[in-house]
């Protein structure tokens, strides 16, 4: 099961008894974070009904408490563990999605990371490598921020056909995402097996990423591994 930490949580808290219904919204921030749109369905639901003004049933990643969650993925990636810490302490201090939405440092970490992505994700059609055997495309990001994730999240969204492979060189070796939102291949699968003996990789089936020591290596053996499922499949 495809299940958010949020998510899970959430439910331990009804098994126990605790009133957690009314703080149904961070479950939800969870939910839309990861895409377990299926299997959080109960969880958007219970926010639709209590919040209606919080979540759009038919967008829920254009809802206003998806745009909570992005604001605790920006203040981790800016500020780090920093920023991890920023977001926890206003949503225990919360009580309803409006206080925490209020915090103006988590409002300019979001806005900070949100313009740099746009710069980005304007440059994917002139920038990428793109690989037409494969359906592959290769985008080099040079941001000092770490939004290789979601960027290729995004870009998933608009192509969702596409395999999306996103790098960026940091002090440890070349950070990859991967994504393709149509599962046509595993990408858990093909990111161990690319990065094996050169660093390190896994993921889900739609979903992954490796840190590697060796990008040339690493990009051959994907394109491979791609060609070779395509040919199990055909």
């Amino acid at each position: 099961a495809y299940l958010s930490a949020s998510y899970l949580v959430y439910h331990l808290l009804k098994k126990m008894k605790k009133d957690a219904t009314k703080y149904a919204w961070i479950a939800a921030m969870g939910v839309i974070g990861d895409y377990a749109f299926v299997e959080g369905k109960d969880v958007l639901e219970e926010v639709k009904r209590q919040f209606p003004l919080l979540i759009d049933k038919k967008r829920p990643r254009q809802s206003l408490v998806a745009e909570g969650g992005k604001m605790i993925s920006s203040a981790i990636t800016v500020a780090g563990d920093k920023g991890a810490e920023r977001a926890l302490a206003c949503l225990l201090k919360a009580e309803t999605f409006e206080e925490f939405a209020a915090d103006k440092k988590l409002q300019e970490w979001s806005d900070r990371v949100g313009k740099e992505i746009e710069l980005i994700l304007s440059t994917f059609e002139k920038k990428r490598e793109y690989y037409p055997e494969e359906n592959v495309s290769i985008l080099t990001v040079a941001s000092k921020l770490p939004v290789i994730s979601a960027i290729s999240t995004l870009l998933a969204e608009r192509y969702p056909q596409m395999i999306l492979v996103i790098k960026r060189q940091d002090e440890e070796g070349v950070k990859v995402s991967l994504r393709n939102q149509s599962g046509r291949v595993d990408l858990n699968a093909i990111a161990r097996a690319a990065a094996k003996g050169i660093g390190r990789g896994g993921g889900h089936e739609k979903a992954a990423g490796a840190l590697v020591k060796d990008w040339n290596t690493f990009k051959a053996r994907l394109l491979a591994e791609v060609r070779k499922q395509d040919a199990r499949e055909n």
